[in-house]
């Protein structure tokens, strides 16, 4: 078996039948997933993907802070710069929100960089922003955590449903698989990839959605000695130059840690023939409708996704979008 095994498809039927969870291709049960628009999209947090505005307009020293956007500390006061925005205005008009003192404290101050100049962040995202940290990534705030379902279907469909809407109008859609199994044993290797299994209570989207995330935490990001404030200070002057924010998808990540770690133990022999990590499920874009439809008709569309109004309504005007299928299935090849 490879690291990542990518299996091409050619109908939205074939890949229904490869995620069954009674199938025999492989343990669905072990896996979790997640849907991409364009195949060739990496594994990146929307955080950390290139072109992603973290600072708020009215940021002081903002066209400085732009200069620094490959500097890891710098993308790590963005990141909570823009979570405690989310926070605050959240908290401001009722709604419930997980406790988060590294917040809290702070939330009469007009500045939420200010504040972050003064946590001692060693390591991104700390515990206690995880919560907060997955609800405002649900809901659309770029974050470091990427957005996985224990449900396969749900990943089928968002990969589907986001390929209609994008306008660089891919070749291929595809449907990430995870090997969650594997991977939660191996956590006594202390791996920074973090699991995060938000709480659904209060969250209809989410529990339908079988909803989670996962991390790639960065740790070490300052000395004991160190503040952010005085580095802070140090790099506007451009006397303290940061590690580089690492920008490459979870599956880089993840075989580059776990070869490593083989290798401290004597294994140079790799992944092949040990397990899967990753499978990777590809699809032509032009059978995105295909696969909304038999979704739908199998009780696994946006009204299940989506519970309320909006699901129903979303789910009434899929039903009237015309299959697309340029030749038979037979034909294709």
């Amino acid at each position: 078996m490879a690291f990542l095994e990518v299996i091409n498809l050619t109908t939205a039927e074939s890949l229904m039948e490869e995620l069954k969870p009674w199938g025999k291709s492989f343990a669905v049960n072990e896996y979790i997933f997640r849907g991409h628009s364009d195949a060739s999209y990496p594994l990146v947090p929307s955080a950390l993907r290139v072109g992603t505005q973290l600072w708020h307009d009215f940021t002081e020293n903002k066209a400085e802070l732009n200069k620094r956007e490959n500097s890891e500390v710098f993308q790590v006061l963005g990141e909570f710069s823009i979570l405690a925005e989310f926070y605050k205005l959240a908290d401001r008009r009722g709604l419930p929100v997980p406790v988060a003192d590294s917040i809290r404290r702070w939330m009469v101050s007009d500045s939420m960089l200010h504040a972050a100049l003064w946590l001692k962040i060693r390591q991104w995202i700390p515990d206690d922003l995880l919560e907060v940290a997955a609800l405002a990534q649900h809901y659309g705030v770029p974050t470091s955590l990427l957005d996985w379902s224990y449900d396969p279907f749900t990943a089928a469909y968002f990969a589907a449903q986001i390929s209609k809407r994008d306008k660089k109008k891919p070749e291929n859609f595809c449907v990430w698989a995870l090997n969650r199994s594997v991977l939660s044993t191996m956590s006594m290797l202390d791996l920074p990839l973090r699991f995060v299994t938000p709480h659904m209570a209060g969250n209809q989207n989410i529990c339908a959605q079988s909803g989670l995330f996962t991390l790639w935490r960065r740790k070490d990001l300052l000395k004991e000695t160190e503040s952010i404030s005085e580095l802070f200070t140090q790099e506007l002057a451009g006397r303290s130059p940061f590690k580089q924010v690492d920008r490459r998808g979870l599956d880089e990540h993840l075989k580059e840690a776990m070869e490593a770690l083989m290798k401290q133990q004597g294994d140079d022999t790799g992944f092949d023939g040990m397990f899967n990590v990753f499978k990777k499920f590809v699809v032509p874009s032009s059978e995105k409708n295909n696969l909304i439809q038999l979704l739908n008709s199998a009780g696994l569309g946006a009204s299940k996704i989506f519970p309320g109004y909006g699901g129903c309504a979303t789910e009434v005007n899929d039903n009237r979008i015309p299959k697309i299928r340029l030749k038979p299935i037979d034909d294709q090849t």
